[in-house]
């Protein structure tokens, strides 16, 4: 039984990279004695109704490792926000939580990261969903780079935590996508294995194709990021070509000034439906009664929406760019550069494809992204690392 560390600044968020975590923790907390390091305060009972996990407190210690320096960060956060927009101090966070760790990496076996990058010279695993401290990166994926305020905010974080373009010695590498691989691999200079992030695919019994309705389900935050004004304006030219369909878009709004504008566009749509943020038993049903999925973001590092799409029987159209495109097989059907190739592509692919072959080719591959089997790959991941 080795002793391991498993940092994850932030695993009370909602996201794909917590669901990283806390399954990981569930892969490993039989068989290793486990401190997971995070800044929040940790609801196990909350996680594993989240994450459909079965975490137990007792197999488990959790330590904060900045519990004198959050609060101020905290309160810090709320000015800096109003000074550079969409600066909420997570990465500086982050950053200070990890240089914590250099102070305590003696007391254990393995340092593992399911956040990104982590420059340390003990033997660590890091698990990267974008390589965000990179610089040239950030600055070519992050349009909040364009602002000078932001840049001299990341450089800051990166001085912190002693960034560099190379790993430690003893740091073994994997990411959520082959995408997200090839960046590190280019811009670190290192070796990199692909685990694909955790989809609860038993979840999912679909109906079958001539019971679902022909419409569209989006899952994800409402923000500008998530372009769910493009999808509507993608809708309102559907229907000019006489589509009959419509969309539900599914997901908690994180940006409240666009997520009026979605709103009060939806209003005078009867096509589009806001369902904001779903208890999952009802996102589960959605999908599985809808053959389509609609994904707007650019550059996704490897999308848990699409994968649970595809795990719900819809065929999922997707922005021809990132690890998503990965998840649809880069099939030139479902893929789209922009609005005029959205439209086209959904209108030609609605008229003219079978697509309930396509519905069946997707399905058949969705194991490949089951908890079952991303549970195996972490802890042969760890095993090898131990070596």
């Amino acid at each position: 039984m080795a002793r391991l560390a498993v940092f994850h600044p932030t695993i009370m968020l909602d996201g794909g990279g917590e669901g990283v975590c806390t399954q990981a923790l569930e892969a490993l907390s039989s068989n290793h004695d486990i401190t997971l390091f995070t800044t929040d305060e940790v609801d196990i009972e909350a996680l594993n109704k989240f994450h459909g996990t079965s975490l137990n407190q007792s197999e488990i210690n959790i330590k904060n490792p900045l519990p004198r320096l959050e609060p101020t960060i905290d309160r810090v956060s709320n000015i800096v926000g109003k000074i550079v927009p969409n600066t909420e101090l997570g990465l500086l966070k982050h950053s200070l939580a990890q240089r914590h760790l250099d102070s305590i990496s003696k007391d254990f076996d393995l340092l593992f990261s399911t956040w990104n990058e982590i420059f340390h010279p003990d033997r660590t695993l890091q698990y990267i969903h974008f390589p965000g401290y990179h610089p040239k990166v950030y600055r070519k994926f992050d349009p909040r780079s364009a602002d000078w305020k932001y840049r001299s905010y990341h450089d800051l974080c990166r001085r912190i935590i002693g960034s560099s373009e190379q790993f430690g010695p003893n740091t073994h590498t994997i990411t959520n996508s082959q995408w997200t691989a090839d960046l590190v691999s280019e811009h670190y200079n290192t070796d990199v294995s692909v685990v694909y992030p955790p989809i609860d695919v038993s979840a999912f019994e679909p109906l079958v194709w001539d019971e679902k309705e022909s419409g569209f389900v989006s899952i994800g935050r409402v923000h500008p990021l998530k372009r769910q004004l493009f999808m509507i304006h993608v809708f309102d030219r559907l229907i000019e070509l006489g589509h009959d369909i419509h969309l539900h878009i599914i997901g908690g709004i994180s940006d409240k000034e666009y997520g009026e504008k979605v709103m009060s566009a939806a209003h005078s749509r009867e096509y589009i439906s806001v369902e904001g943020r779903l208890p999952r038993n009802k996102l589960v049903k959605l999908v599985e009664e809808h053959r389509y999925g609609l994904h707007a973001k650019k550059f996704e590092h490897f999308g848990m929406a699409v994968a649970e799409l595809v795990a719900g029987g819809a065929v999922p159209f997707v922005h021809n760019s990132g690890g998503q495109t990965e998840i649809v097989g880069e099939d030139p059907r479902l893929v789209y550069d922009d609005l005029d190739s959205a439209v086209q592509t959904i209108d030609n692919t609605l008229n003219n494809v079978d697509t309930y072959t396509i519905q069946s080719e997707l399905s058949s591959k969705s194991e490949k992204f089951s908890k079952a089997r991303f549970q195996q790959e972490i802890q042969t991941a760890v095993s090898n690392t131990l070596r």
